[in-house]
């Protein structure tokens, strides 16, 4: 039968992994957020691009009076303020995708990485020390190991 005498307090070191960890989390999920980001202004601006050539469309063709002319010119308007925001919000989010797509290809490794650290930080606080002296394994607590260990020490100091 093994005893198991475990660490007695948190090692302080948990807080430092963490810290990496959660710091390695919130990169990935900033490459993903970025990335999705730019991906889905690109096709919101793909969509209000298309709606703004069916209201330029409409107006082309249509026979309009004032008060169907004032109504196209309203939603003209409305979608060309929606499309200036969308680009502006785009011309920003494209400095950040241009750096941040090149460490799209770290993902994978970055994911290992994150899993990896949890995996170490759970074998570390499931940690025991198991006695390797299986004729002295009587002992019940800490104490009485520390005193065993001493007495060992002890002899084998050779006073001269």
């Amino acid at each position: 039968m093994n005893k198991r005498i475990y660490q007695g307090e948190e090692h302080k070191g948990k807080y430092v992994i963490q810290d990496h960890y959660k710091k390695l989390q919130r990169i990935e999920k900033d490459i993903h957020d970025i990335t999705s980001s730019y991906k889905y202004l690109n096709e919101r601006l793909e969509e209000i691009n298309s709606l703004q050539s069916d209201v330029l469309h409409y107006i082309e063709f249509a026979q309009l009076d004032v008060q169907r002319g004032y109504k196209a010119y309203k939603r003209l308007r409305e979608v060309q303020l929606e499309r200036r925001m969308i680009k502006d919000e785009l011309e920003v989010c494209k400095l950040a995708y241009e750096t941040v797509k090149n460490l799209e290809f770290m993902l994978p490794n970055l994911s290992k990485t994150i899993s990896k650290i949890k995996k170490n930080e759970n074998t570390k606080s499931n940690r025991a020390y198991y006695v390797r002296n299986k004729k002295e394994n009587t002992f019940t607590d800490f104490d009485e190991m520390l005193a065993l260990y001493n007495s060992k020490i002890n002899e084998r100091v050779v006073i001269l």
